[in-house]
C-alpha cells in the first residue's frame, strides 16, 4: 500500500478483450497482421480472387515452416537423452498444430473461398491464434531439448 510518502506499492488491474489481446499479442508479426486486417479491407468483388492468391504466396511460407516443425518435432521424440515427458509433449504441440489446421484453419479458408464471411474470419484468427501458439511452444521446447 502507498504511504503518504510516495513510496510503495499500488494495484494495477486491467482486462483486455480476446480482440485486444490478439491485437497485441499479434502487432509486429506479419503473417497474423495481414489475416487480421487486410482480409477484412478487400471490397467483396475482389474477395475471393484475392483470397486463392493469396492462399497460393502464403503456402511458400507456412510449408517449410510447417516441415521444420515436424522434423525438430521428430528429432527430439527419437532423443533419447529428453525423458518421456520430453519426447511426449513435442508431439501433441505438433498434435494440436495439425489437428488445428485441419479442423479449424481449413474449414474457414474453404468457407471464405466462397466470399467474405466475418465469422469465418473470426473462427480463422482463433484457429490461426491456437497454431502459432502451439507451434511457437513446439519450437521453443526443441530448441531448449536439443541444445547442449
Amino acid at each position: 500500500q502507498a504511504g503518504d510518502s510516495g513510496e510503495g506499492d499500488d494495484d494495477f488491474v486491467f482486462s483486455l478483450s480476446k480482440e485486444e489481446f490478439m491485437q497485441v499479442f499479434f502487432e509486429d508479426l506479419a503473417l497474423p497482421h495481414l489475416v487480421r486486417t487486410q482480409l477484412a479491407e478487400v471490397p467483396g468483388p475482389a474477395f475471393t480472387t484475392y483470397l486463392a492468391a493469396y492462399q497460393r504466396r502464403v503456402t511458400y511460407l507456412v510449408g517449410p515452416l510447417f516441415a521444420a516443425l515436424v522434423v525438430t518435432t521428430a528429432l527430439v521424440a527419437l532423443d533419447g537423452d529428453v525423458g518421456d515427458v520430453g519426447r511426449v509433449l513435442p508431439v501433441l504441440l505438433l498434435g494440436v498444430v495439425l489437428g488445428a489446421t485441419a479442423f479449424a484453419a481449413v474449414p474457414q479458408h474453404s468457407r471464405l473461398s466462397a466470399g467474405w464471411d466475418a465469422a469465418a474470419h473470426r473462427r480463422l484468427l482463433t484457429a490461426d491464434t491456437v497454431r502459432v501458439v502451439a507451434a511457437t511452444l513446439d519450437a521453443a521446447l526443441a530448441l531448449a531439448l536439443l541444445s547442449p
